[in-house]
């Protein structure tokens, strides 16, 4: 890995620990603890087959924005490409994106910017697809949250404006550096590769089966949906609405989609606290719940992305051993 990639992501998992310093700063570990312990994890069961679909529903809609010119992808590899790709992201916080385009060029001959177009694509659905959501789910609940803003965020505004300040610039900080470190990739998007980027982009527009492709985004939605509200179901004493659920992955979404190691560790954790918080949910159970998800994600996207890494893998050692030996 490039020396730059190896700092930024030092860079971005220290963010993260500090977003989890402040997520559990003024928790009881012990009640904490105790929470956890009393969780009924059956409930991982649909989560994970809501997980299961939403990720085929992902391989299928990004398939469909491969075969738009002459290119094909095969759904194994496809799926394989992206199920690895998770994989890379644990560790890197976003170069996952670029692994699984090289998987394509290298097993079905698709040029690397066509393919990185495509993800461009689906980046920008999914950010308006969670900017859409979230102003849904504002206007929804938009009591709660306006009086979650006067009871804690206003008050701690005219309270403490220096920490508020001391925020700010940590922010815009974090903002520069990721400019900073992206900078290279994002000028390579419009002056190298311009015409391979604008190839990918204009696939969209000449797609024909664009109702499949918004079929596959709401399905991939609608499972992120309940991969959240069936774990509220492990929590007893929970009592938890899927309107709540719907703030969680939005809030939660932002956290999550910042290139942050462990796919957003300690981000995830506070912006999906911040969200359980205005919705009213005790102290522990806002900190808790966040923990399990994160946790069953990650747990599903190691396993997978190892068995895919494997799969994609291992054929090409068989392969190289044999004409070796030829």
């Amino acid at each position: 890995m490039h020396l730059k990639s190896i700092f930024s992501s030092i860079l971005f998992l220290l963010i993260g620990i500090v977003c989890i310093y402040f997520s559990f700063r003024n928790q009881n570990i012990h009640s904490l603890i105790k929470t956890i312990q009393s969780i009924n994890y059956f409930w991982y069961l649909p989560v994970l087959l809501c997980t299961i679909i939403c990720h085929i529903a992902r391989t299928k809609r990004w398939q469909l924005l491969l075969d738009q010119n002459e290119y094909k992808s095969d759904t194994f590899t496809t799926y394989n490409a992206i199920m690895s790709a998770y994989l890379v992201n644990f560790a890197t916080g976003k170069l996952g994106e670029i692994y699984r385009c090289g998987i394509l060029r290298k097993e079905n001959d698709i040029p690397f910017t066509y393919s990185l177009a495509t993800v461009f694509i689906e980046r920008v659905f999914d950010v308006l697809s969670l900017l859409i959501l979230f102003i849904f789910t504002a206007l929804f609940n938009y009591k709660i949250i306006y009086s979650f803003y006067q009871k804690y965020i206003e008050a701690q505004f005219t309270q403490t404006s220096f920490n508020i300040l001391i925020l700010l610039l940590f922010v815009f900080l974090v903002s520069i550096c990721i400019l900073y470190f992206y900078r290279q990739m994002i000028l390579s998007y419009f002056n190298n590769k311009f015409s391979a980027f604008y190839s990918g982009l204009k696939s969209i527009f000449q797609m024909k089966e664009k109702k499949i492709f918004l079929f596959y985004t709401l399905v991939i939605w609608l499972m992120y949906l309940l991969m959240t509200y069936f774990w509220f179901f492990a929590f007893e004493d929970a009592h938890l609405s899927i309107h709540t659920a719907l703030l969680v992955i939005v809030i939660g979404g932002i956290g999550r989609s910042l290139p942050v190691p462990a796919h957003g560790l300690g981000t995830y954790h506070l912006c999906a606290s911040f969200a359980l918080s205005a919705m009213l949910v005790n102290d522990i159970e806002s900190t808790t719940i966040p923990v399990v998800i994160h946790a069953g994600q990650s747990i599903f996207y190691l396993v997978f992305g190892t068995l895919s890494m494997i799969l994609i893998i291992f054929p090409r050692l068989v392969l190289k051993k044999t004409h070796r030996n030829i």
